[in-house]
């Protein structure tokens, strides 16, 4: 469910809507040489289109998209519920997969339905702080 739906969805923002890809092709593409930076970033946004298009995910209308990864939100939010990982009291690999995603839907960088779907549920974005601090620590956060 996180690694593809949640995953998917992330993945569909910051690369086939035109506010997120505004800031984060720039980023991707940044070590490319200035002359074929807008050539390489396009054709690679094709690319990863046309996947998202053959995976599924950007065949489905926005609401039909939000729709499954509210499900999904949903699923976590209740797993979770009020313990500190998802099962159990200490963090396991489900974990250490979830969070991430988790963490770069929260980040982002415009405000997209997804991330404020997130945003909106305590229980996760605490668990999310709480997985950085733990897990992630000393890492630079990243788009």
């Amino acid at each position: 469910m996180v690694e593809d739906t949640l995953r998917q969805g992330l993945v569909h923002d910051r690369w086939a809507r035109d506010d997120c890809w505004a800031v984060m092709g720039p980023v991707f593409f940044a070590t490319v040489p200035a002359p074929l930076r807008g050539i390489v970033s396009g054709i690679m946004r094709g690319r990863v289109v046309k996947g998202l298009k053959g995976h599924g995910i950007a065949r489905f209308s926005e609401g039909d998209r939000l729709t499954q990864m509210g499900a999904d939100l949903d699923s976590l939010t209740v797993q979770l519920g009020e313990k500190d990982w998802l099962f159990g009291d200490q963090p396991t690999a489900a974990d250490a997969s979830t969070l991430p995603v988790l963490s770069m839907i929260d980040h982002l960088p415009v405000q997209t339905p997804l991330r404020a779907n997130l945003r909106g549920r305590d229980n996760l974005m605490g668990y999310v702080a709480r997985g950085r601090e733990r897990l992630y620590a000393g890492l630079p956060l990243t788009l």
